[in-house]
């Protein structure tokens, strides 16, 4: 959805300054939902930060905030086939 609006507001701008008004239009609405989108996100948060030296070798790993684990698709399907089995 992002790549659309950034093309659009392209487009739009590209073709509006040359003179179409529809295009400057558009350009001016994807530029709307670009802002708003910008100031509905807030920036992510630095939880960890330290200088990396040569052969330093470093691990992320991404934790759910709420706690909820997300099952795969393959072990819902696994899980439900042992439901149905018995």
């Amino acid at each position: 959805m992002e790549s659309i609006v950034n093309r659009l507001f392209r487009e739009g701008t590209r073709r509006g300054f040359a003179g179409s008004q529809p295009w400057m239009i558009v350009a001016i609405m994807a530029g709307t939902v670009r802002v708003i989108r910008r100031l509905a996100n807030p920036k992510a948060e630095v939880v960890w930060r330290q200088a990396m030296r040569p052969g330093d070798r470093f691990e992320v790993s991404v934790h759910d905030p709420t706690g909820a684990t997300k099952s795969s698709r393959r072990s819902r399907r696994k899980t439900a086939r042992a439901a149905k089995q018995g």
